[in-house]
């Protein structure tokens, strides 16, 4: 599925839903939550948790405070959301890596995070596999 700002796919093969931004914008988080939506409503209802992919490699770090109140309210409205274990993929930028690893502190600590470069999507996908098994 593309939209405007954002590509959505499933991996099947490691039940992981991937989304790749193209900017960082309210648009693209709008767009991220509506199709976690449309997941939610099709497969995650009931499951323990859901595994993530944001490819923040072309876009840098989304905006923070929205996506933070976005997600919470997304938590409160689709409850009993999913743990959700979450790997970024970035650019190597310091500010982004910083800026994920400070969500730990200020975003919902339900959400574990983590982030890898770009060219680090199969140890992504593995440490997603790892977290799922815990």
């Amino acid at each position: 599925m593309i939209t405007e700002v954002v590509t959505y796919q499933y991996i099947e093969e490691h039940n992981i839903h991937e989304f790749q931004f193209d900017e960082s914008s309210r648009k693209g988080m709008d767009e991220y939550i509506g199709i976690l939506y449309e997941i939610y409503e099709e497969q995650l209802k009931g499951q323990p948790y859901i595994k993530i992919i944001l490819d923040i490699h072309k876009s840098g770090m989304l905006p923070v405070r929205y996506a933070t109140a976005i997600m919470e309210k997304t938590f409160k409205e689709l409850s009993p959301f999913p743990k959700p274990y979450v790997a970024y993929l970035t650019d190597g930028n310091s500010t982004d890596n910083s800026l994920i690893s400070t969500m730990d502190y200020t975003a919902s600590k339900r959400v574990q995070r983590l982030h890898f470069p770009i060219d680090a999507r199969d140890q992504a996908i593995q440490w997603l596999n790892e977290r799922a098994e815990l």
